[in-house]
């Protein structure tokens, strides 16, 4: 009995309390602790809190955008995403409050989007997305760019006896390109990774 006449009193001051400006004074001690955050990787990633529906939101299950500084893991800032809306419109209100100058932003394919990409560019942050396949248009304008006329004699430099490797081409545009090359053989599976790096982007 106790332990709920306590629980009902937290939620009825968190209930006055106004999200937006709780989460403005939370920030300001967030980045009080992580000042020194330059080069810092940030994950940005929205979850379902399951088991948290009330009666006041219709049974719906609140859905959560985060951002997490991945060193030490600490949540540096959330967003709620409306009902009637998605995380595309969530992240870009997630990145207005968070300082992000220097640090690197990762989100997954849903973060893919223009206007995200822009705002992350003018508030100073570098950012890591990936394109999914059924993105047709995009996914076929970025392998055209890589694999634009790639050197001849490219295939030769590979050797696929190696655990690693650092090479370069240049495409017919002369802009260089640095591929860095992982192999792994485990439980009788290979695994090649390769991964192609160009600060030349049209």
């Amino acid at each position: 009995m106790e332990w709920n006449t306590n629980f009902r009193t937290f939620r009825n001051v968190f209930r006055i309390i106004n999200p937006k400006e709780f989460l403005i004074i939370f920030m300001n001690w967030i980045n009080e602790i992580i000042k020194n955050k330059k080069g810092k990787q940030i994950i940005i990633d929205g979850k379902a809190i399951r088991g948290a529906t009330e009666k006041c939101t219709n049974g719906n299950i609140p859905h959560i955008v985060s951002a997490y500084l991945a060193d030490i893991w600490i949540a540096i800032g959330q967003v709620k995403v409306d009902d009637k809306s998605n995380e595309i419109t969530a992240i870009p209100e997630l990145i207005d409050i968070l300082d992000i100058d220097g640090c690197i932003i990762t989100i997954d394919a849903i973060g893919t989007q223009i206007e995200i990409m822009d705002k992350l560019i003018k508030k100073g942050g570098n950012f890591v997305l990936p394109i999914k396949l059924n993105n047709k248009g995009t996914n076929k304008e970025t392998i055209e760019f890589f694999k634009d006329e790639v050197e001849e004699d490219f295939n030769k430099k590979i050797n696929p006896k190696k655990k690693e490797e650092n090479l370069e081409y240049r495409n017919s545009y002369e802009e260089k390109f640095e591929v860095y090359i992982t192999r792994e053989n485990r439980h009788g599976r290979g695994e090649e990774r390769i991964y192609v790096k160009t600060n030349n982007v049209r």
